[in-house]
């Protein structure tokens, strides 16, 4: 406005009213741009045994109008498709389906337009889907393995197999637990595995324990941890117990208990997803009065057989569906248990699945050891093998 004389009475004075519309009506208003729930870049990874929905998890590629005006999507270039196999919402984002298999890792990159009324806003996006993935670790010790992403996990832990305690004439050792866990529900972190060497003759020993999760060996009550519960030796009083059972050696008995899939000391999902089996007995029988074979994971081992021959280890678990016949005697099978011996010559009990011989020569020999990297029991008065961690995706 302007003075008396032509003064103005205040030059920064400006009004943004509208003059045509009257008192109190804007001339400008501000329309915002949508805005993104998610940053650009990865929504999330999709592994091969997970590439159906809604076995996947991925980020949101949704975005919200400040106004509060409906947003619609499209793709539009550079890259307007989803990987293949999956579809794209036009209305919600929604990214679903099955994605293609694929020979090896690949990456498909996309851009999403929100559109609130006349403003828009583009976010390019990317998903990975992984070739199948199966990985055996063998190495006994401890090692990590790093997972970057949520999705279920196919998991085949082998406990290390008990020995054939110290001589020929005893009875076999029990293979490892075993736990094939189909459908493990990994998380993006590191997990930690501890993989256990067998059972060494003389005195006997038990192996040591194998593990997946978050954790230290030996056993632990804490719920994410999968551990498979070593073999138990093949001994003369009693037999010892362990993942499956030691045989039992020249002398009226049962063999081993089987502990995998009853030990308070695991977790529920060790022994739900367990195998292990009991050692075969040795009722007395002269002169060479057998031993028992013991006990794998498929199923129990043998008693002493009539007047000389050893009984044989139970079998090993068949993993080969799920694991493929990369590892294991012969492939794709672990866990079997050890032949026993005769105590005054006869024939021996034969192993199973990597598991050893007994001794047919009594007290003069050893039986056979165990195939290594299989969690098998050794035959009388021989090593265990030892443990073996396998994950698929």
């Amino acid at each position: 406005p302007v003075g008396v004389g032509g003064v103005d009475e205040d030059p920064w004075d400006v009004s943004l009213e509208n003059p045509v519309l009257g008192q109190g009506d804007n001339l400008f208003t501000i329309d915002d741009n949508p805005v993104f729930a998610t940053g650009a870049g990865t929504l999330g990874t999709i592994i091969d045994s997970a590439r159906a929905a809604p076995l996947y998890t991925l980020s949101p590629a949704t975005a919200t109008d400040p106004e509060g005006v409906t947003v619609s999507y499209s793709l539009v270039a550079p890259g307007p498709a989803v990987s293949p196999g999956l579809s794209f919402d036009a209305t919600n984002a929604a990214i679903t389906g099955t994605a293609d298999a694929v020979g090896g890792d690949t990456t498909t990159s996309f851009t999403v337009r929100a559109t609130a009324g006349a403003q828009t806003a583009d976010r390019i996006f990317s998903i990975e889907v992984k070739a199948p993935v199966q990985t055996y670790f063998t190495v006994a010790g401890s090692a990590t393995q790093v997972i970057n992403f949520s999705a279920p996990i196919k998991i085949l832990v082998v406990g290390a197999g008990g020995s054939g305690s110290a001589n020929g004439h005893d009875g076999g050792g029990g293979s490892g637990g075993v736990i094939v866990h189909p459908s493990y529900s990994a998380t993006p972190q590191t997990y930690n595995y501890y993989i256990g060497s067998g059972g060494v003759k003389s005195p006997g020993a038990v192996g040591e324990n194998s593990n997946w999760g978050v954790g230290t060996e030996p056993a632990s009550t804490t719920s994410t941890i999968l551990t498979a519960l070593a073999g138990g030796i093949g001994s003369t009083t009693p037999a010892s117990d362990g993942g499956s059972g030691g045989g039992r050696s020249h002398s009226n008995g049962p063999g081993g208990a089987t502990l995998q899939v009853n030990s308070p000391l695991i977790s529920a999902d060790a022994q739900t997803y367990g195998f292990g089996n009991i050692g075969g007995s040795a009722p007395y029988s002269g002169p060479a009065h057998p031993s028992g074979g013991g006990g794998g994971a498929g199923n129990a081992g043998q008693a002493g057989q009539g007047g000389n021959t050893g009984g044989a280890g139970g079998n090993g678990k068949d993993v080969t569906s799920d694991f493929g016949t990369a590892q294991g005697s012969p492939g794709g099978h672990f866990a079997g248990g050890g032949g026993g011996g005769a105590h005054s010559g006869g024939t021996q009990g034969n192993g199973r699945n990597g598991g050893g011989n007994g001794a047919g020569t009594g007290n003069s020999g050893p039986g056979n050891p165990a195939t290594d990297i299989t969690g098998s029991g050794g035959g009388a008065g021989a090593d265990g093998g030892n443990g073996v961690i396998a994950i698929a995706y």
